[in-house]
């Protein structure tokens, strides 16, 4: 079997500024006494400051409600506005693509999924917004999706692990990813005769130009990079930007650790 973990924000991916920028056009428009660009200096703050408060929701140790309300009073003490719930999730939707924007991705996971003997396996540190967002694109386009419990848990047959509804960090997603791959009543069957099965984790570069964002991505990618590597399970960077193919990427032998130290 070949298997791959992968970040579904590899396939899905937000746009962080897009949401900066709509906020700081909403914001704008109810208080013309103050710069665009101080406002975006405001907004930035309040995300920086919130960052904990922001993986604590998507590890679901907060509610929705109580997400919202921390983060438009934050907002409402930086900027003097307060936006309404229904408005600052229309922001906040701004960093999320349209079917059209991955629909291209999703495919080719969906082809290699389909294939004898290859297996895909999707873990997110999300939050339910993104994926309520990613679960009206899917039905829109007709997209082939399964809930469980009322959160999206399937995309065209690949099985998807979240962290806000399992409440498991991402690296703990890995594991349980692990063990979703052994045979049942057979733990330790995957590494039987000291040899690895086809197992890689697959995931992008950091191109965030926050510095408090960028380093947040590293330290989550980097916890889930040595629990991959104690699994014995290697991974494999995918340099989407530079015309690397997903199937190209889904199908290297190459671990990550061979790759020029630049891309580390």
């Amino acid at each position: 079997m070949k298997t791959r973990i992968i970040s579904l924000g590899e396939i899905v991916t937000v746009n962080i500024s897009k949401a900066i920028g709509a906020y700081i056009g909403m914001i704008a428009s109810k208080n013309l006494s103050v710069s665009a660009d101080i406002i975006g200096k405001q907004v930035g703050g309040v995300l920086q400051s919130k960052m904990d408060f922001l993986n604590q929701f998507k590890l679901g140790k907060v509610t929705e409600n109580q997400f919202d309300q921390e983060m438009i009073g934050a907002l409402a003490e930086a900027t003097g506005v307060t936006l309404t719930v229904e408005e600052f999730n229309q922001c906040w939707n701004a960093m999320n693509p349209a079917y059209a924007q991955f629909a291209d991705l999703l495919n080719e996971a969906d082809a290699f999924n389909k294939q004898s003997g290859q297996k895909i396996i999707f873990i997110s540190f999300t939050n339910p917004k993104d994926m309520r967002h990613l679960e009206a694109q899917l039905q829109k386009n007709n997209v082939l999706f399964k809930t469980e419990n009322g959160e999206l848990s399937e995309i065209c047959g690949m099985k998807l692990l979240s962290s806000y509804s399992l409440q498991q960090a991402k690296n703990d997603l890995i594991v349980t990813a692990y063990y979703e791959l052994q045979p049942a009543g057979k733990p330790g069957a995957l590494f039987s005769n000291n040899t690895p099965a086809d197992i890689k984790y697959i995931r992008g570069v950091n191109n965030i130009n926050d510095k408090v964002l960028s380093a947040d991505w590293d330290k989550i990618t980097q916890s889930v990079e040595a629990q991959a590597n104690e699994l014995r399970i290697p991974s494999v960077i995918w340099k989407k930007h530079e015309k690397q193919t997903l199937n190209e990427v889904l199908n290297a032998s190459q671990p990550a650790a061979n790759l020029p130290a630049m891309m580390l």
